[in-house]
């Protein structure tokens, strides 16, 4: 197991990164890149491994920027175990710390090393999908569905992504894109937050920010949210947000969370065969179980079998 990757949990009392199965047992722990023994877990958490509920203490790995703030987490930690530094820090003070480091790193697009090398090279943080993307949404829009893009990512960064991906044409692929939508709240029933145009962007119509599901669906004119299908990667904002809150039909991206040399070409993705955990499903794998309707490795895997069936 790796030490920290999307799917696990973080104890911010201990600091430790814990692996989980569908019961909720604990099956592996480390601190730092220390494995804890049976013995070890047992005291910390009783004989029963067992985590009753995910209060303030217990933090899901759900997010590649959650993932990042674990990383280097568990490597403070390990400096400190080493005797390299003294953080004189509780685990939550340092995550806190880190979060906000992160956020600050990624909040403006305007500003920052990641975005500014971003700008100038887009390709070389983005798989380059365009081809297949164009071919498969142009299948879809001929088929007469409306195709909407939701994202938590910032207006710059989203249009530049689309820019790249798409040229000039994007506009006319997409019915309507929202940026900063605050997902999982974006779903909520109780979010009373409206579409915002973006001011900067005159010529995008179709284009805002913020807002929630009850607009959304209302833009699109969906009358009955069975119909609609979404996909999503991110199993707490996407995946058990639209379970919990629509009736959407929702679609598990799950590439990030599985090794990709184990997965076998052509075939069903069934989560009991990729989120083993001590013998058992793990805790992430419950989750999708639970709240996806389907799921893919990829989104290029309906591209394929769209193809197939051409």
């Amino acid at each position: 197991m790796s030490i920290s990757k999307p799917g696990q949990v973080l104890d911010l009392k201990e600091g430790n990164i814990l692996g989980i199965n569908y019961k909720k047992e604990i099956v592996e722990a480390f601190h730092g890149n220390n494995k804890l023994d049976k013995q070890s877990i047992n005291r910390l958490y009783g004989k029963s491994n067992l985590l009753s509920n995910f209060n303030s203490r217990y933090l899901f790995i759900a997010t590649h920027l959650e993932n990042m703030s674990c990383k280097y987490f568990n490597q403070l930690l390990m400096l400190e175990n080493d005797q390299k530094v003294n953080l004189n820090k509780t685990p939550v003070q340092l995550l806190k710390d880190l979060n906000s480091a992160i956020h600050y790193y990624f909040s403006d697009y305007k500003s920052g090393d990641y975005f500014s090398t971003f700008r100038k090279d887009p390709s070389y943080f983005v798989y380059d999908f365009a081809k297949q993307l164009r071919e498969l949404f142009t299948f879809l829009k001929k088929s007469d569905k409306k195709l909407f893009l939701l994202t938590n990512s910032l207006p710059g960064y989203t249009l530049q992504n689309l820019q790249n991906q798409f040229d000039t044409n994007w506009q006319s692929i997409f019915d309507l894109v929202v940026m900063n939508g605050n997902k999982p709240n974006f779903f909520s029933k109780e979010n009373n937050q409206n579409f915002e145009k973006l001011h900067n962007y005159p010529n995008y119509p179709n284009v805002f920010k913020g807002g929630n599901i009850t607009q959304l669906e209302k833009y699109l004119n969906i009358k009955n949210p069975e119909e609609v299908i979404y996909f999503g990667d991110n199993l707490i904002h996407d995946i058990r947000a639209t379970k919990k809150s629509c009736n959407w039909n929702n679609v598990a991206i799950i590439g990030q969370l599985i090794n990709p040399k184990s997965v076998e070409k052509n075939t069903k993705i069934d989560p009991s065969n990729y989120f083993n955990m001590g013998g058992n499903l793990s805790y992430s794998g419950c989750l999708i179980k639970k709240y996806s309707d389907y799921q893919l490795y990829s989104i290029l895997d309906l591209y394929s079998h769209i193809n197939k069936i051409n």
